[in-house]
């Protein structure tokens, strides 16, 4: 994920004057993100949807993303209050940006074209979801080879 945010953005964050906040910035918390929300986020989510072109990854997985991307900028990305933690700050992330990806995908199947170049580029980073039966046979058939060596 730090490789593909763009520089002004890791400068700001590993700057002094930097004090935390939401890094994922919607209107509401309950209705589907709008084009223009996802391309204000546009630098959030571009690294998501190439990492998982054909799926909207889980909000833990996400968190997982977050805290990891907190580490390698030297724990700068979050900055917990008193009585957060930055678990929960990553985890808030996680979901606000898993219900983004769910938006793009939604966009994707149901127009084409985009009025903003950034949303048209994350999704142009998407792929179908495989069929629901062939993951689940993949995996079992592994599971089969396992056990029989």
């Amino acid at each position: 994920m730090l490789e593909h945010l763009p520089v002004t953005v890791i400068s700001l964050v590993q700057s002094d004057t930097y004090t935390g906040g939401d890094l994922i910035l919607l209107d509401s918390a309950v209705a589907r993100p709008s084009a223009e929300e996802l391309a204000n986020n546009y630098c959030w989510l571009k690294p998501i949807v190439m990492d998982s072109p054909s799926k909207v990854p889980s909000g833990y997985y996400l968190t997982d993303a977050f805290l990891r991307l907190d580490a390698k900028l030297n724990r700068k990305l979050f900055r917990p209050k008193q009585g957060e933690s930055r678990m929960f700050l990553a985890g808030r992330e996680g979901v606000k940006a898993k219900r983004c990806v769910g938006a793009i995908r939604y966009l994707w199947r149901n127009s084409h074209g985009a009025h903003d170049a950034r949303v048209l580029d994350l999704k142009q980073c998407l792929s179908p979801s495989p069929p629901r039966g062939v993951e689940a046979r993949s995996k079992n058939m592994l599971r089969l080879a396992w056990l029989k060596v």
